[in-house]
């Protein structure tokens, strides 16, 4: 009971039982040595909690805190409607503080590329707004998504009750028909200048000079229409009476001449009055005598 004993028999190459070898160690040494093993592996698992912990400690302080702050600061600045000036606070070290930096300086260059879209934007808004030609944008469909004040002016109907519709609300159908010829070309890749005549919704008729182009993404797929028109109704019309003018002087001097080399008076002035009527494009040409003197 006192003694713990083990025996081993050795037999010789025929079999036979040769040599016995036996040990024997007192119980209390035996149990010595367990109670060293169990606290051995007591302080063992101790020891590998403790380790864990102060990882976990480390881990927590100098990289999962820093992150966490990098990562909710980045997730409100994607919340922020107008980011500008907002940076990621200088946390960590090492990478981390690299990152940080990164990040920073990323947003640098986004808020300097914001002031520019903004400033692009504000000189836009200041040319569309105060231009005096029709200004406008359409999508593929022929919608219109903006229009300038002009056009309101113009065509006597709100921005608003242009936009989200087609042609139909402006123009006439030989005139929608026309138009959407010249939006195909654009939308096929190819500019279009020419002039468009057509009658406003008050009956007056007005011509345009266009000029449309494609509006690309950053594929270069064509997205919509831009397109830049031009009243030149005022143009077209002094034209007119230019030419009108030019008849009436041609046609006063065939006629000047016609009555410098004919001396029947009475059968020349009915050439002279068809002469100048023709010139004047009318129907019928009067001379009155004034018998009141």
């Amino acid at each position: 009971e006192e003694t713990i004993i083990a025996s081993k028999v050795i037999e010789d190459i025929y079999g036979k039982p040769t040599i016995l070898f036996e040990a024997s160690l007192p119980r209390d040494i035996h149990q010595s040595g367990m109670e060293i093993v169990h606290r051995m592996e007591l302080a063992l698992v101790l020891f590998s909690l403790f380790f864990g912990g102060f990882i976990l400690f480390f881990l927590e302080r100098i990289l999962l805190e820093p992150l966490t702050a990098i990562t909710s600061s980045v997730e409100a600045i994607g919340r922020t409607e107008d980011p500008q000036g907002v940076h990621v606070p200088m946390v960590g070290r090492g990478e981390l503080l690299i990152l940080v930096e990164s990040i920073n300086e990323m947003l640098n260059h986004l808020d300097a590329y914001n002031q520019q879209l903004k400033m692009s934007e504000r000189r836009f808004r200041a040319v569309f707004e105060t231009a005096q030609d029709c200004i406008f944008i359409k999508d593929r469909e022929g919608r219109y998504v903006q229009a300038n004040p002009v056009m309101e002016r113009i065509f006597g109907m709100p921005v608003s009750a242009v936009l989200g519709n087609k042609d139909e609300v402006l123009f006439n159908p030989e005139t929608v028909a026309q138009i959407r010829e010249q939006d195909a070309q654009v939308l096929s890749g190819d500019p279009f200048v020419g002039e468009v005549s057509t009658d406003t919704r008050g009956g007056s008729s007005v011509t345009f000079h266009v000029a449309k182009v494609p509006l690309r993404n950053n594929r270069g797929q064509v997205t919509g229409i831009c397109g830049i028109a031009r009243d030149i109704t005022y143009i077209k019309d002094a034209e007119i009476e230019l030419q009108k003018r030019d008849r009436l002087l041609s046609a006063s001097a065939v006629a000047s001449y016609t009555l410098l080399v004919n001396y029947d008076i009475d059968r020349i002035i009915i050439d002279v009055l068809q002469i100048l009527g023709g010139a004047v494009e009318v129907d019928r040409a009067y001379i009155f005598e004034n018998l009141t003197a």
